[in-house]
């Protein structure tokens, strides 16, 4: 009898073991340690991917002074540029001058309108740049009263509306220049208005810097720096050292996580401008798509 009671204790420690072990071990790993998970996708420690935290920035691309008067085939020149290098931006914004020197109304030259029509259709964004640019004595327009800013403010819509363009989201002082009472306005009117220092949105300020290394005809540097500017101050630009290789430190060298470049119609077209545009898009999606590729591997 104590013989046979013996064997029943072994038989049942020789079934429980295995049923205590499986229920232990899948147990446990199932709420902590992830080891047979790890065993089963192969994921050691030799062949997980580190991830590389460091990024490089966005790039938002405005383009200003779209105008009737400076003709569309510069505009054509510039997208001709971008569009080789889409890796290289996230998105571009084109700023129009509604009645460019008081002379120039969208709504005289319908088959320029078309065309900027044909663009926001293709994904770009149609900004709003003022109404005529320049105010009496060459002053920035909105460099003004409330009361004057309201005025001008609702005409440049009114030359959108009767020209059939989409109400505008985004805006741009000329020279990024308005008064405090004018930028206080505009604020309110505007999903996004374009300072030369930072963005100004409804939920608030995307502390993102113009970067501009492109001259206007007649500088033979080329090169086009817009120094930071509040709303209220002067803009004020230097012409200095070589534009392509100041445009890759500035990008490389920015705490930013949004670096804007602004190019302005002729003086992107004059000189070498598109030859420096087109080197710092292919260049900016060339280290990119290097750094795509090495995370992936």
């Amino acid at each position: 009898m104590r013989s046979v009671k013996y064997y029943n204790y072994i038989l049942l420690i020789s079934v429980s073991l295995p049923v205590v072990y499986f229920v232990f071990s899948y147990g446990i790993d199932e709420y902590g340690t992830g080891e047979s998970a790890k065993q089963e996708d192969n994921l050691t420690s030799d062949n997980l991917v580190e991830v590389d935290d460091s990024r490089y920035p966005e790039v938002w691309i405005e383009v200003h002074d779209l105008s009737p008067g400076y003709g569309y085939w510069r505009v054509g020149e510039i997208l001709d540029v971008i569009e080789q290098y889409p890796g290289s931006y996230t998105k571009v914004v084109l700023f129009v001058i509604p009645n460019h020197g008081n002379v120039r109304a969208l709504h005289r030259y319908p088959g320029y309108v078309k065309k900027l029509k044909a663009l926001e259709d293709a994904g770009y964004i149609i900004g709003l740049h003022g109404y005529r640019h320049f105010g009496d004595d060459n002053i920035y327009e909105f460099n003004t009263s409330k009361e004057n800013a309201t005025a001008l403010l609702n005409m440049a819509l009114e030359e959108f509306r009767v020209s059939n363009m989409s109400p505008p989201e985004y805006f741009a002082p000329p020279g990024w220049i308005a008064s405090p009472e004018a930028s206080a306005y505009l604020n309110e009117q505007f999903d996004y208005v374009y300072y030369a220092d930072h963005i100004a949105t409804k939920n608030g300020s995307l502390n993102y810097t113009s970067h501009e290394y492109l001259s206007y005809p007649g500088d033979t540097s080329n090169t086009r720096d817009t120094t930071n500017t509040s709303d209220t101050s002067n803009s004020s630009n230097t012409y200095t050292g070589d534009p392509l290789n100041r445009s890759k430190t500035d990008f490389l060298n920015t705490n930013e996580t949004v670096f804007r470049l602004t190019l302005h119609i002729k003086s992107v077209n004059d000189g070498r401008g598109l030859q420096v545009l087109g080197e710092f898009l292919k260049w900016i999606e060339t280290i990119k798509e290097s750094r795509r590729e090495r995370i992936e591997t």
